[in-house]
């Protein structure tokens, strides 16, 4: 699957009828297969609209389980496909948001707080320039403070 092989599509049917045969579900392994399922849809297949029903499901099984950290980093796939599917003005600043948390080494956790208190300040701030092509373009120095911001509540 991580190199794009085409075989991969049958490996995962095959994967997906294995889960169901199982006398007992092992949802963790769900997860994973949907989550990696989405993440060859939208990779290789350029199939965001099918790879983010199976996020959909893994996020939704891993709520459930109370697995905060696999649900951010479902959640943060599910945010850039709205971005690239709405070709919004607030890619670049996800993309910001991912570089910045990389090079920190911050959670999913702490990056999706982050995005939904960007999001949140956009919509305040958005009032105002409802029709202005690109509203805002954040930076790193701006994207580091909130992802510091949000380490140092959760700690």
């Amino acid at each position: 699957m991580s190199k794009g092989d085409p075989s991969a599509e049958g490996l995962f049917e095959e994967a997906f009828l294995l889960l169901k045969e199982l006398p007992q579900p092992v949802v963790t392994l769900e997860i994973r297969a949907n989550e990696h399922w989405g993440d060859y849809m939208r990779c290789f297949v350029r199939r965001p609209s099918l790879a983010r029903q199976h996020y959909e499901i893994a996020k939704r099984r891993s709520v459930e389980l109370h697995m905060e950290e696999d649900s951010a980093r479902i959640q943060l796939k599910i945010e850039a496909i709205e971005l690239a599917m709405d070709d919004s003005s607030e890619t670049e600043n996800f993309k910001t948001l991912k570089r910045v948390a990389r090079q920190g080494e911050y959670t999913a956790r702490d990056q999706l707080a982050a995005w939904l208190h960007h999001k949140g300040d956009l919509s305040y701030i958005g009032q105002g320039l409802r029709f202005a092509r690109n509203r805002m373009v954040a930076g790193d120095a701006y994207f580091r403070h909130l992802l510091e911001i949000v380490r140092q509540k959760t700690q």
